[in-house]
């Protein structure tokens, strides 16, 4: 039960903070194409637990929730990464 209300409070701060980066970052004239297609992504994210069902009687269901957890990692590294370059670009304001 616990580990029910802590995840599902990770899942909606995550979509919250995501749709806030989403509206924050889009311009005007792609907000609602960019807000549709985190959207869909999300959607499609729920389907994990079917592709790793699916797959684990090929592969195993250990070996697919490893070869998940590096690619998680793995998004992170990229996306701190890019979140660092990305801010090493942008000009300080003065002050």
């Amino acid at each position: 039960m616990a580990a029910t209300a802590i995840l599902g409070a990770g899942y909606g701060l995550t979509l919250s903070f995501t749709l806030t980066e989403v509206s924050a970052l889009a311009p005007r004239t792609a907000l609602a194409r960019l807000t549709s297609l985190f959207w869909t992504l999300a959607y499609l994210g729920m389907f994990a637990p079917y592709v790793i069902t699916a797959l684990s009687t090929t592969f195993g269901a250990p070996a697919l929730l490893r070869t998940g957890a590096l690619l998680a990692v793995g998004s992170c590294v990229l996306f701190g990464w890019l979140n660092r370059s990305r801010r090493a670009v942008t000009p300080r304001s003065p002050g």
